[in-house]
């Protein structure tokens, strides 16, 4: 009695995902996979979940629920790639026949995307049998073939917000070019592997006739040797090419390696990655997914949302769609750990996103040692979703500056100090000189002259007792600017005409000369 109570909830359930399911059913539009991917918004991956094995929960994760999808959701990820891996469910050949109760759950676990409105990109995941070798390619074309007929029958009444992907990270595992892009050889097979496939899935009819498919590269590798080599199968235009990208692997996965980017090398060298297939594919019209990419959390949130950001925004760029493998969830708790680091993933496809299009710094010249400055910054456009900002020096034993700006000479020499918005990594530079403290400027208050603000940005006003006093403004190299005589006090000296950078104050009243050093913003 007991079993059949739970048999009967865990069938009302399934019936109920798949009732409310809003986007499982919706036909084949006619669009093309351009317009697809430009639909699909920000993607995430059930990690280690359906793909764990042998079974959904082997790796440590509680089964994938409704919750959790519709979480994400809310959250603003718009497609659910959901990685299986098949190898613990097929039977043996020649039928390789597919346990119809994980294909259940599968499709289950689909349909919580479909009842969030979202698209679903299903692939054969940790499948190690699919090797890509001459003296595997028979017997794994065989199997791949009847593999995915039973996956492509499963589905063929699903509409178009349900993707294809044939394989994930094809490759030759153990050999020197495992994560390289692969040999020829290795090359040839996958083409060889995604043609079969995708004639199996075509050859189910109904929607998988026009379904748009995502295939791989040779282990998913966006490098030059590999795309190069890349087939599309019988030109099919609804064919969307997907890479993976973890780079670089030092900050991305390496443990403990790296917990810092966004040099402008290291900008460039990702922007160099993304332009040969953007060069390949997109240029020539053919849609490219990101199907992974994402970097280990090494307690460096500031980083991260860097990094997030810029990749993010390099995709939209570039007109590619991204999938993020996620390390910043709690799966039990259905909460984010760093919340600003998604919010960089999801953000620039809101509505009401606004990008950073540029920013200023103050540019001052110079300091003495020991001298302390907080540098204003100024980001553009003043309604810009993001205007969070970090700080860099490029030599500290010169002037260090922390997290707000605030700049302090150390020893004598010159430094840049770099301003970096977190949205679209937009930067601007202040070089900064720093000077051994003159020997003959007093720099102690006297207590009959009162000088304020210091720095000063417009007007800079000196209080003095009351005494006939000469005034006098020089340059940091010797320039008189100014030179008063003042009877009454206070005395207003117009420094917005003066550009940023030191200055010397000489005030001389009867037997006392005072100089002082003054900051121009």
């Amino acid at each position: 009695m007991i079993r059949n109570t739970i048999l009967t909830l865990i069938c009302n359930l399934y019936i109920c995902v798949n009732s409310i399911a809003n986007t499982a059913y919706t036909g084949m539009r006619d669009i093309t996979s351009m317009q697809i991917i430009a639909d699909m918004g920000s993607g995430i991956n059930l990690c280690n979940t359906l793909d764990a094995y042998p079974n959904e929960t082997s790796w440590g994760n509680p089964a994938a629920t409704l919750a959790l999808i519709t979480s994400w959701k809310q959250k603003g990820f718009k497609t659910l790639r959901l990685p299986v891996t098949w190898k613990n469910h097929i039977g043996a050949a020649p039928d390789y026949k597919i346990d119809s109760v994980w294909l259940a759950r599968v499709e289950t676990v689909a349909n919580y995307a479909f009842a969030n409105d979202m698209y679903v990109c299903l692939d054969t995941h940790h499948d190690d049998w699919i090797v890509p070798t001459y003296v595997n390619q028979a017997t794994v074309t065989d199997k791949l073939v009847k593999v995915w007929t039973q996956i492509a029958n499963h589905f063929k009444d699903y509409g178009d917000y349900l993707i294809f992907e044939t394989m994930n990270e094809s490759r030759a595992i153990g050999s020197p070019e495992e994560w390289t892009g692969g040999s020829v050889e290795h090359r040839t097979v996958v083409n060889a592997y995604n043609l079969a496939a995708v004639n199996a899935i075509r050859n189910t009819g109904s929607n998988n006739a026009s379904r748009h498919i995502m295939i791989p590269t040779c282990g998913d590798n966006p490098g030059s040797a590999v795309v190069n080599a890349f087939e599309i199968p019988n030109n099919d235009s609804k064919i969307i090419v997907t890479v993976h990208i973890y780079d670089p692997y030092l900050f991305c996965l390496a443990k403990p390696g790296v917990s810092t980017w966004g040099t402008k090398a290291e900008k460039a060298a990702l922007d160099a990655e993304f332009d040969i297939v953007y060069n390949k594919f997109i240029v020539n019209g053919r849609a490219v997914v990101v199907g992974e990419w994402g970097a280990e959390y090494k307690n460096n949130t500031t980083t991260q949302v860097t990094y997030n950001d810029y990749f993010v925004n390099s995709c939209i760029k570039r007109q590619m769609a991204q999938i993020n493998w996620m390390y910043v969830f709690y799966r039990n708790s259905l909460t984010w750990s760093v919340p600003p680091a998604v919010d960089a993933i999801v953000n620039p496809y809101r509505s009401d996103y606004v990008a950073v299009s540029n920013v200023t710094v103050d540019n001052v010249d110079t300091l003495y040692i020991g001298d302390s400055i907080k540098l204003s910054t100024t980001v553009e456009p003043f309604n810009a979703t993001t205007n969070t900002v970090t700080w860099s020096t490029m030599n500290k034993t010169i002037a260090t500056v922390d997290a707000l700006g605030m700049v302090k000479a150390i020893a004598k020499g010159k430094t840049t100090i770099t301003v970096t918005t977190q949205n679209m990594g937009k930067t601007a530079n202040c070089t900064i000189v720093v000077l051994d403290n003159p020997t003959n400027i007093e720099t102690l208050n006297d207590k009959n002259i009162i000088i304020y603000p210091n720095p000063v940005s417009d007007k800079l006003t000196v209080i003095h007792s009351g005494e006939s006093s000469q005034i006098v403004l020089y340059s940091i190299d010797g320039l008189q600017l100014l030179n008063t005589t003042s009877v009454n006090s206070p005395i207003e000296i117009d420094m917005a005409k003066y550009n940023s950078g030191l200055y010397v104050l000489k005030v001389m009243s009867f037997d006392k000369e005072l100089i002082y050093k003054i900051l121009k913003k």
